[in-house]
């Protein structure tokens, strides 16, 4: 080991300017490789931490569609997220995601698959083609909208008879549980008929409109 005498303290030569023997020198050399090396470490941990990589790497239980996936890492990217926020944010979109899947599912069981074909079968009659998917999907989630939707169909059937699809029957008829369930099934047995699913959905709107004026 090559060492360099350097000054002195009381006429005394010391190693570097600071150590009295070589045995010290030493020991101050270890001990300085050892925080340089800590602090190296460190540093690389650091910047391992807040890095932002090029690309994120999704945990394999985090199931987002590929467009969702996509807008994610474009979220995360211009946040400047490192891998370890952006596995925090990408579990918030996923339990978001799936909350609202779980909502849609359960507003679709509170409605009841009566309602839902009406509901369908006004979308169907009186919007776009194009615009019938987010529409009837808005009238599920959103409680209010589907009842307006509702009203302004059992307003528009209440311009016609409520028999008018039996002839002879008048005005005055009235459609009983019995027509119902027959129509029903009828149309469960033909859904390809959109006669026998206007007749169905018909009937279950006026006698819904004649249990609410009961």
């Amino acid at each position: 080991m090559t060492t360099e005498i350097q000054g002195s303290e009381g006429g005394e030569k010391l190693y570097a300017g600071k150590f009295k023997t070589v045995e010290e020198l030493e020991a101050g050399y270890n001990s300085s490789a050892k925080v340089f090396q800590e602090n190296d470490t460190l540093k690389k941990r650091i910047d391992e931490a807040t890095k932002v990589p090029d690309d994120y790497n999704t945990p394999t239980e985090i199931a987002l569609h590929e467009s969702d996936l996509a807008e994610t890492k474009r979220l995360a990217k211009e946040a400047g997220m490192t891998q370890t926020q952006y596995e925090k944010f990408a579990r918030q979109q996923h339990d978001k995601a799936k909350k609202m899947v779980d909502d849609y599912d359960n507003a679709k069981k509170e409605i009841g698959a009566d309602n839902l074909n009406i509901l369908q079968d006004y979308v169907t009659k009186y919007y776009p083609e194009k615009l019938q998917s987010s529409i009837l999907k808005n009238l599920i989630k959103d409680k209010d909208a589907r009842a307006a939707a509702l009203e302004h169909r059992q307003q528009l059937l209440n311009n016609r008879a409520p028999g008018m699809n039996k002839p002879g029957q008048g005005f005055d008829y009235k459609v009983s549980y019995e027509d119902l369930l027959k129509a029903r099934e009828a149309h469960q047995k033909n859904k390809a008929d959109p006669k026998l699913k206007k007749r169905y959905l018909d009937l279950t709107s006026a006698y819904a409109h004649q249990k609410g004026q009961d």
